[in-house]
């Protein structure tokens, strides 16, 4: 029997589809106009590929020159997911600082889509996502560039040796591009780089060069990083609302996803199914991706319960959640900070969990990213942190670490990973956190 023509296929989808409000609440934000989304660029590579290039392409009629590319480069190099690699050797080979590219014009670089060029001794060919080149610099940049899909066998091995022997004397940075920062690439020559940092990066540069910018290609781009957005920084409440939608509607949206594949068939009530599937794939899909709640986000979950002290402030995809203690709230100032100055977490001081290259649990304390007017606001807590707590940081732009510690988990077990949590959070930074509220309470905000 064809799958589609199962007798308890048609009333399930029914149920599903039908007087659903949450359904209903979810598609309208889903299917807010964007152009990028009626031509279903979110869900292709490629075509995520083809922005990306057309930006980093000096001489592309977007009008800010090499500023995006040389941006784009100085922000992979100096990362902070790369500085526990093997940053000296990296940079031995690379022969290639933040300063250099700073102080350089890549005008002259060009952008290479689908690069094959070089075959493979196999004489099979394979085609590298983006390719960035400037001859006058003797400069190869490689980008390979993830969306949804994963690595393929020794993918970035091939490309980097593609590569080398094509531009044999030229410096080459071979960049990972991922929407999962905290998983690293399969070849350690690779720096990670993530779509949530290139649209943090785009989404404060852009505005400063509108004066500049034609009003449509201002437009087209502020398309792209809402789709970004969406992409790497879903909102809580459309978090919740597939987890609400996907908890009570999981076989319907399980059997869309199997059907997807499924041909079109003659009989009306199979081809009803049939037009079901294909009109609720794209939004079954997303419930999934972000209702499906996986042991460490359940932990997460238990955990803040546990601790009613604490509030949960996001996520980013199922690796790293972040909350901060409550008491931050009566700080003076302080919850007026939220995302008028900080930009992914609402907070600028947040506690995180996460998984580490070593697939071991960490729990950390950061500084994270803020917009730039408020950057020397930034800076001087930074200044305030390191003598209230006798540490020293790297004062980086971004993100500086305050405290980190990690320990070993089951993450086959929910038990073991909310134990680990509980682990981390009570006695890993038992005395740590009346210091950080102080350190924090102290500051003129």
């Amino acid at each position: 029997m064809n799958a589609l023509e199962r007798n308890d296929i048609l009333p399930l989808l029914t149920k599903f589809i039908i007087n659903n409000d949450s359904l209903e609440k979810l598609q309208f934000h889903l299917q807010s106009f964007n152009p990028l989304k009626v031509l279903k660029m979110n869900h292709y590579e490629i075509r995520h590929s083809n922005i990306l290039g057309w930006l980093l392409d000096p001489g592309e009629n977007h009008n800010l020159g090499d500023a995006p590319l040389k941006k784009f480069i100085i922000e992979v190099l100096s990362h902070e997911m790369n500085s526990d690699k093997a940053v000296e050797q990296k940079t031995n080979s690379l022969a290639l600082t933040e300063a250099d590219v700073f102080l350089r014009h890549l005008m002259d670089a060009e952008v290479y889509r689908e690069w094959n060029k070089q075959k493979h001794p196999t004489n099979k060919k394979y085609f590298i996502d983006l390719v960035v080149v400037s001859r006058h610099h003797k400069f190869a940049m490689i980008i390979e560039n993830k969306v949804h899909a994963g690595e393929g066998k020794d993918q970035l091995n091939l490309y980097y040796e593609m590569i080398s022997r094509y531009y044999p004397d030229y410096t080459i940075l071979p960049v990972f591009l991922t929407l999962f920062p905290d998983t690293p690439p399969s070849d350690d020559r690779y720096f990670s780089y993530s779509h949530l940092d290139w649209y943090l990066l785009m989404s404060r540069y852009l505005p400063l060069q509108q004066h500049n910018m034609n009003n449509q290609v201002y437009e087209f781009i502020g398309y792209y990083l809402e789709l970004l957005k969406d992409l790497t920084l879903p909102e809580a409440k459309h978090i919740e609302l597939c987890r609400d939608i996907y908890k009570e509607h999981k076989s319907a949206i399980e059997q869309i996803l199997l059907l997807d594949q499924v041909e079109a068939p003659a009989d009306t009530t199979s081809r009803t199914v049939y037009e079901i599937v294909h009109k609720y794939k794209a939004v079954s899909k997303y419930i999934k991706d972000f209702g499906e709640v996986d042991m460490f986000d359940s932990a997460m979950q238990q955990f803040i319960g546990q601790h009613p002290n604490l509030a949960y402030c996001g996520n980013i995809g199922k690796s790293s959640f972040w909350f901060y203690p409550k008491a931050y709230e009566e700080i003076p100032n302080f919850r007026q900070l939220t995302h008028e100055r900080w930009t992914y977490c609402p907070y600028p001081v947040p506690y995180i969990f996460g998984k580490d290259k070593n697939n071991a649990m960490y729990l950390k304390v950061e500084v994270g990213h803020c917009k730039d007017s408020y950057s020397d606001e930034r800076l001087n807590f930074i200044l305030h942190a390191e003598t209230k707590l006798g540490i020293s940081t790297r004062r980086k732009p971004k993100i500086n670490q305050i405290k980190k510690e990690s320990v070993p988990v089951d993450w086959s077990s929910e038990s073991s990973i909310l134990n680990r949590m509980n682990q981390l959070y009570e006695e890993k930074f038992g005395d740590f956190h009346p210091k950080l509220l102080d350190c924090v309470a102290t500051f003129n905000w």
